[in-house]
């Protein structure tokens, strides 16, 4: 359906039941929908159609992602609610290996809480990757007739719009020729040609992005005093407690971080989860 251009149809048609299985077999049983496509007419003059409009799609969403002072909040009571989950677990009658691996985990929440720190920057990325307009754009054009002999139509169309919730574009061109001719009495030919070409140029979603990074991930990379490159607040140190052995792994989150050897990471604990 997407391929079709909207002006070369000229009648939609809805088979159900018994009227589609009747014609298409079991293929049909769900239903057909016929699309018929114009044609030119016998002894008709030419006639012209142009139709061209422009204008602009907008997003519109509710949701307001948190600020920093709310991440800090929410982080912090996500993990003391576990933690009294965690102690009302204990004190009950479990199993000692359980119970050792509740303590860890639990002495982990407790780093988490403590040590973390919220960046300088408070950034609404979903208002960043939104765009305030998305403008799109639609001309068709078609030309119809015929002699006593031969009928034609043809039409051409071009369809393009931004994409309204991220970034990049789709435009599609549609063409269209169909020709019939009277060999005889009851012999006709007909030609019937349809083309189409759709492109997507860079399409990305970012809402997902959006709405997931933490308000202080920054919408740059950040340098230390001395001119080097520094570990940005999107990007943490997780410390995990294993066996008695703290571990530092890296996570990331939004941007990309650009790191230096000439400086080591301090152990920092992610916010963000994996």
């Amino acid at each position: 359906m997407f391929n079709l251009n909207p002006q070369d149809i000229a009648s939609i048609e809805v088979l159900k039941d018994a009227a589609s299985s009747a014609i298409y077999g079991a293929r049909g049983a769900q239903g057909v929908i016929l699309i018929t496509t114009k044609k030119g007419s016998f002894g008709a003059r030419p006639v012209v159609n142009l139709n061209a409009y422009t204008g602009f799609n907008m997003s519109s969403f509710s949701y307001r992602p948190l600020n920093n002072a709310e991440y800090a909040m929410m982080f912090k009571e996500a993990r003391r609610n576990r933690i009294g989950d965690i102690d009302r677990r204990l004190a009950g009658n479990i199993d000692p290996t359980e119970a050792a691996t509740l303590r860890g985990e639990k002495d982990v929440l407790n780093l988490q809480i403590n040590e973390l720190q919220m960046g300088k920057d408070d950034i609404n990325w979903l208002d960043r990757v939104k765009p305030s307009s998305a403008p799109l754009s639609n001309i068709q054009l078609s030309v119809a007739g015929g002699s006593n002999q031969t009928s034609y139509y043809f039409s051409f169309g071009k369809f393009g719009e931004a994409n309204a919730v991220g970034d990049g574009r789709l435009d599609r061109y549609t063409g269209k020729l169909a020709l019939t001719q009277k060999v005889n009495r009851w012999l006709k030919a007909g030609m019937d040609i349809a083309i189409s070409k759709v492109e997507y140029d860079g399409l990305a979603e970012a809402l997902g992005a959006g709405i997931t990074a933490r308000p202080d991930t920054p919408d740059s990379i950040k340098t230390n005093p001395n001119g080097t490159w520094d570990y940005h607040h999107g990007f943490r140190n997780t410390r995990t407690e294993c066996s008695g052995i703290f571990t530092t792994t890296p996570k990331t989150t939004g941007t990309i971080p650009v790191t230096s050897s000439r400086r080591r990471p301090s152990a920092r604990i992610s916010a963000s989860g994996p």
